[in-house]
């Protein structure tokens, strides 16, 4: 299920998204074809497996994806459950310095607003729908602030 942002994100979220399969599945296998924009991703359940053009994989855990240049294999194995925010091509500037294409960044300790555990319990806790994203837009409206002042500060720290 998709959700619109709240406007005050609109310039960076293109929309959130929920997904739940509570039944375990033995394993299921999806492409993701790129399509330009990177992902804020909070895994709620069991996580699945990246697997890359390379062969090589990781666990699709909470993290920051930037752009696909190449489509990817998602695994998942047992009850699947995230809740994620889909940005604009340019979100990521507002968010982060590195630039991530064909890349994941783990969520951990990523802006000082709020652990990601904390992140990911807030949404499991909420019912599925709207308020299952909605810590997330919190989150993401907070680590947009951070950011901001910390560019602030390190552009104009000396003539303060």
């Amino acid at each position: 299920e998709t959700f619109q942002p709240p406007p005050d994100l609109a310039d960076i979220v293109e929309h959130f998204w929920a997904v739940e399969n509570p039944v375990s599945l033995d394993r299921h296998r999806e492409i993701l074809i790129p399509n330009g924009r990177p992902t804020v991703l909070v895994c709620l359940g069991e996580a699945g497996i990246r697997i890359l053009p390379d062969g090589s994989s990781l666990r699709n855990e909470s993290n920051i994806a930037g752009p696909l240049t190449r489509p990817i294999v998602l695994e998942q194995s047992g009850v699947s459950s995230y809740a994620a925010a889909q940005l604009q091509p340019w979100g990521l500037a507002a968010l982060l310095r590195e630039r991530l294409v064909d890349a994941v960044l783990p969520l951990d300790n990523l802006g000082k607003s709020k652990r990601i555990s904390q992140l990911a319990t807030e949404c499991a806790d909420a019912p599925f729908g709207l308020a299952r994203v909605a810590p997330i837009a919190d989150w993401l409206v907070r680590l947009r602030r951070d950011v901001h002042q910390e560019r602030f500060d390190r552009e104009h720290g000396d003539r303060l």
